[in-house]
């Protein structure tokens, strides 16, 4: 106990305030071994990739009209193409109404794809669709799997 006298001492500090401060020396102490232990163990190598599943229910998600919405509401989302397979639309070549298909796209940013491309002239990568106006790094990754270039 004389080195607990001396921290009394030299800090000037009350009984209690010296079991507050052991209190949290201890607790700091068993956080810092937690998580050495943690970050030793083989789980946290362990990387699992959920994006198949993840864009598989994503794409269904968006599909579905809204559980609250009824035929009078006026935006009644319609039910997209569930028949949409990979790689099936040239986004050089593609329709407006062939663009809609896409999870995620709609009217407007089908004219703006179409838009983009009329003025600019064909995509020459997937990714130049971040360019056109209303698709951002999520969206894309979205429709990646169903567009193709050619």
């Amino acid at each position: 106990m004389k080195l607990v006298e001396k921290i009394r001492y030299n800090l000037n500090l009350t009984q209690n305030e010296i079991k507050i401060l052991f209190f949290l020396v201890f607790t700091f102490l068993i956080g810092v071994t937690i998580k050495f232990i943690k970050s030793n163990s083989q789980d946290s190598n362990l990387s699992l990739d959920y994006s198949k599943s993840d864009s598989i229910f994503f794409s269904l998600s968006n599909t579905e009209t809204s559980l609250n919405a009824t035929p009078s509401d006026k935006q009644v989302e319609k039910p997209k193409n569930l028949s949409l397979k990979e790689k099936s639309i040239n986004i050089n070549k593609a329709t407006k109404s062939d663009l809609v298909k896409l999870p995620g796209i709609g009217e407007v940013l089908a004219g703006n794809i179409i838009k983009y491309r009329e003025e600019n002239g064909k995509f020459d990568s997937i990714d130049e669709l971040l360019k056109v106006k209303g698709i951002g790094k999520k969206k894309l990754e979205k429709i990646k799997q169903y567009i193709y270039i050619e």
